[in-house]
């Protein structure tokens, strides 16, 4: 039996190996390499062992793919990029054979050299120029027009038939089917004199614009009934679904922001209707922003434009809500970030401007929140961190302030200020009890969110296409609403009707609570008032055999933990104390 070995390589070129000896497990020490060494091989992007020999691997760069030998990681043969190509990854088609695909969304097939088959005399021999990797096949989609990003592909083995799959951002799917070519075929191929190897065209290419050209009738839109005559409808831009409101909010290209009855629109929309109208009395605001750099507060349902916030320099690419635990003030704000760097936060109560961070250098990718600290986090593409201060606007990059009441508290301590510590012992108290009551309000919020039976959700391949929706129904949810709606308007006798409860058996186990006794009466609101406590009901033989010997009922709106016993058993007041100290 072999040992597994582990092969790792860093962005500098350096190789590192483990080998595992199958005694491993997670309470032992770290497990440092074996052995390192650095080749000339800097950025990787991909690594592949081959599963035919587990002798080679095939490491890819973006200016050039290498294979190399296992044993000492020398170079045994490389290959450079097409002009104006760079490689985005690989895989073994054989122990003599790989396919390497470009960003340009081509696949390349070459017939490795005798010197990187194991099973061969001339492994690991010095290569000769006669020798060389030979490109024999292209993957290629004929008349393809250049594409705006390099696109996803993979190689997949889907019952012994291998396939490229390649996803571009026009929403675009082509798949190859990779034949099996002999080592006849090829020989002939190299007899040949051609500058350019033969392509070959895909099996399968389809795209979301060809599957919504080929629907007869064409599906509808969203805002069809908007569309006047021949002319096209605008594009839409954006799109939100407010499922407590059944409201979906659409944004269009000419900057108009259109708000329709979610259900209806759908429903008469898939029976080729117009809209209905739709009155509530409710008044939500709904925020927006746009190419004029300035973020816009609405009211949802009379559609009036109730402030316009002009603190940005830059179109506004991005609105984010903060989390649920964050202080009162930063709850009522919603942030914003613009196309100049800058993220602010902007209060819909005080209708101003609370914080702007706008010294960043490099354009926004992510923003992440520490809420009980009164942070707000920004990540930039150029890899830096900065840290802001909500309350304070104060920032930082890449350190943390003194927001925490923790850091306040040891400073109290040291500089011996008893008013320094008494603020910051309140802060750390306050912010307890906010993180309790989130994480209850976050469960409910969950659990509302889940119980919706519809969800709306935008879809776009890339920018410049118009925004489609996809209708998300929840069945499950469907029907857990419409059996709470029909049973709450059921009344207890036709409940009972329905067979979904049992009157009489529910008196049958009232009436062993009660009590002509006084006493009784009194221990029974003691226990109602102080704690929750349980009940030992001793019940004749004749009777014992029907009734459980343990259950829960409910009255005055309280539960008792019923335990049933027959008499002479467990008289002893031992057991009557460990019964009445259960929690119900």
């Amino acid at each position: 039996m072999t040992d597994d070995v582990v092969l790792a390589l860093t962005t500098t070129g350096t190789v590192k190996v483990w080998t595992l000896m199958g005694q491993e497990n997670r309470s032992q020490e770290p497990l440092y390499e074996n052995e390192s060494k650095q080749i000339r091989c800097l950025n990787a992007l991909s690594m592949t062992c081959c599963a035919y020999n587990q002798r080679t691997v095939l490491i890819i760069c973006s200016k050039y793919w290498q294979i190399y030998d296992a044993g000492d990681f020398s170079v045994l043969c490389s290959v450079n990029s097409p002009r104006g190509e760079r490689w985005l990854g690989g895989e073994f088609l054989a122990a003599d054979r790989v396919v390497i695909w470009s960003d340009e969304g081509k696949g390349y097939m070459y017939k490795l050299p005798a010197n990187t088959i194991p099973d061969t005399k001339d492994f690991h021999s010095k290569a000769i120029e006669s020798d060389i990797p030979f490109l024999y096949c292209t993957l290629a989609v004929p008349a393809d027009k250049p594409l705006s990003c390099p696109p996803a592909m993979r190689y997949d083995v889907v019952s012994r038939a291998r396939y490229i799959v390649r996803g571009d951002s026009e929403g675009k799917v082509v798949i190859w089917n990779i034949p099996e070519i002999t080592n006849g075929q090829l020989a002939q191929f190299k007899q040949e004199d051609f500058s350019n190897p033969p392509g070959m065209p895909p099996t399968v290419s389809t795209s979301l614009v060809k599957a919504w050209l080929e629907m007869k009738p064409p599906p509808v839109g969203i805002l069809d009934q908007l569309d006047t005559g021949d002319l096209p409808g605008v594009r839409l831009t954006a799109s939100i679904y407010l499922p407590q409101q059944s409201r979906l909010v659409v944004g269009r290209e000419d900057g108009s922001i259109i708000i329709v009855p979610a259900t209806q629109t759908v429903m008469l929309q898939l029976l080729h209707g117009r809209h209905q109208q739709y009155d509530d009395t409710k008044s939500p605001n709904l925020v927006s922003g746009g190419v004029d750099f300035a973020v816009c507060l609405w009211d949802l349902y009379s559609g009036n434009l109730l402030h316009r916030f002009c603190v940005h320099a830059g179109e506004i690419t991005q609105l984010l809500v903060p989390p649920n635990n964050s202080s009162p003030r930063i709850l009522k704000c919603v942030c914003s970030v613009a196309s100049d760097h800058s993220v602010t936060l902007l209060s819909l109560t005080e209708r101003k401007c609370v914080v702007l961070a706008s010294r960043h250098l490099f354009p926004v990718v992510t923003i992440k929140w520490r809420p009980l600290d009164d942070f707000m986090i920004i990540g930039c593409s150029d890899g830096t961190v900065y840290v802001w201060q909500m309350e304070t606007a104060a920032a930082s990059a890449g350190e943390v302030g003194l927001a925490n009441p923790a850091v306040h508290f040891f400073r109290g301590l040291r500089h011996r200020n008893l008013s320094a510590i008494r603020h910051a012992t309140q802060r750390g108290l306050h912010q307890l009890q906010q993180l309790h009551h989130s994480e209850h309000h976050d469960g409910s919020d969950q659990q509302k969110t889940g119980a919706f039976p519809l969800m709306i959700q935008g879809l776009r391949t890339n920018p410049k296409d118009p925004e489609s929706h996809i209708l998300v129904f929840d069945i499950e949810g469907l029907i857990v609403q419409l059996l709470s709606e029909e049973y709450s308007a059921m009344s207890p006798g036709t409940l009972e009707a329905q067979g979904l409860i049992n009157q009489a058996e529910y008196q049958k186990v009232a009436a062993l609570t009660q009590s002509a006794s006084p006493d009784a009466h009194k221990k029974i609101a003691v226990n109602k008032s102080d704690h929750p406590c349980s009940i030992v009901v001793r019940v004749p033989d004749s009777v014992a055999g029907s009734i459980p010997g343990a259950f829960r009922y409910s009255v005055n709106q309280w539960v008792w933990n019923l335990v049933i016993t027959q008499p002479g058993e467990n008289n002893s007041r031992d057991y009557l104390n460990k019964v009445a100290t259960v929690t119900v």
